[in-house]
C-alpha cells in the first residue's frame, strides 16, 4: 500500500515524506500541490471508463478493484469475444487494459478487432508471457499506448494510470478545440 501511494503522490506532483524513529513510530505527511479549482476545466472532473479483459480471475478482479478506487468506471470481461460485445454496447469506454494470451481470441487479434471499429480508444496491454520489447515491436501496427508486465507492478501501474488520465485530459481538449 505504501509503494503505491507513494507512486500516486509522485505521479500527481506531490509527496509522501516521513520519519521515523523506535520510540515515536513513524509520520507521514501528504503533501500536495496547490490547485486553483476555479481554473480547471470539467473533463478533470469527468468519471472515466475503462475496460480490463483477462482470463485470470484474480487479475481481473485485482485490476478492477485498483481502477475503481482510483474513481474510474470498470466494466470486466474474461476474453476478447466477450470483451468485443461489452464495446460494442458501451461507446463511452476510454480505454481498454487487456492481456495477450487468452482463450477463444488472444490479445493482438483482440487488439486488431477493436482497431477496426474504434482508432482512438486507448490500448494498454498486460501479460505475463510477452516482454516488453516483443509488445514494443507490435505497438506501432497495432496501435498499443502502453504495457506493463504480471505480477503488477503498483508503481507501474500509477505510472499507467497517470498516462491514461493526461491522454484523455489533452483527447477532450483537441475535440473540445474542434467543436
Amino acid at each position: 500500500g505504501l509503494y503505491l501511494s507513494h507512486g500516486i503522490m509522485k505521479a500527481h506532483d506531490g509527496d509522501l515524506p516521513f520519519e521515523s524513529s523506535k520510540k515515536l513510530g513513524t509520520e507521514f505527511n501528504l503533501s500536495f500541490p496547490e490547485v486553483d479549482v476555479n481554473s480547471m476545466s470539467n473533463s478533470f472532473f469527468e468519471k472515466r471508463t475503462v475496460l480490463v479483459v483477462d482470463d485470470e480471475e484474480f487479475i481481473l478482479e485485482l485490476l478492477a478493484q485498483k481502477f475503481q478506487r482510483l474513481g474510474f468506471d470498470v466494466l470486466q470481461a474474461k476474453d476478447g469475444p466477450e470483451a468485443l460485445e461489452v464495446l460494442r454496447r458501451n461507446l463511452n469506454i476510454d480505454c481498454v487494459f487487456t492481456d495477450i494470451r487468452m482463450p477463444k481470441m488472444d490479445g493482438v487479434k483482440f487488439i486488431k478487432e477493436v482497431r477496426q471499429f474504434n482508432q482512438s480508444i486507448l490500448i494498454y496491454v498486460i501479460s505475463g508471457h510477452v516482454n516488453k520489447s516483443t509488445i514494443e515491436a507490435q505497438s506501432q501496427e497495432l496501435g498499443i499506448n502502453g504495457f506493463m508486465a504480471k505480477p503488477i507492478d503498483h508503481r507501474v501501474f500509477s505510472s499507467i494510470v497517470y498516462e491514461i488520465q493526461e491522454a484523455l485530459k489533452y483527447k477532450d481538449k483537441v475535440r473540445g478545440q474542434a467543436a
